[in-house]
């Protein structure tokens, strides 16, 4: 599991509804860091997300075609049902970090205004004294 993909994904809006939401989410909870590698049965699916199989099967592909996921089949072994596997596009979801211009966007902070915020995108721990 990526925890990465899957903040990425609930930071998103999927605007194909809701159903596409917590679909987006299991399959994050399933993938590399990459969005590959994901390969969730649709039970495990219905289970993660309370939806019926008719949903889940109707939305992967509204979400193929929305360019989010792209699906490509497994084949079974003998005497299994073929499978699928997902790779989610990371170019469409939201990234982590805030976006950043070329100057610095911290605000101004304290009462003299002179202290400044992190700068933009900085996500690591301040130094302790």
């Amino acid at each position: 599991m990526s925890w990465a993909v899957v903040d990425r994904v609930f930071k998103t809006t999927i605007s194909e509804g809701a159903a596409a939401n917590a679909i987006m989410l299991s399959l994050a909870n399933h993938c590399d860091d990459d969005g590959g590698s994901c390969f969730p049965g649709q039970d495990t699916i219905q289970i993660e997300t309370g939806l019926s199989l008719d949903t889940i099967q109707r939305v992967l592909p509204i979400l193929e075609t929305g360019g989010w996921i792209k699906r490509k089949k497994r084949p079974g072994a003998r005497g299994q049902w073929p499978s699928w596997t997902y790779q989610i596009n990371l170019g469409k979801l939201i990234d982590r970090a805030a976006p950043c211009g070329s100057v610095d966007q911290a605000a101004p902070r304290g009462l003299d205004k002179n202290d400044r915020a992190a700068p933009c995108g900085f996500t690591g721990p301040q130094g302790a004294a």
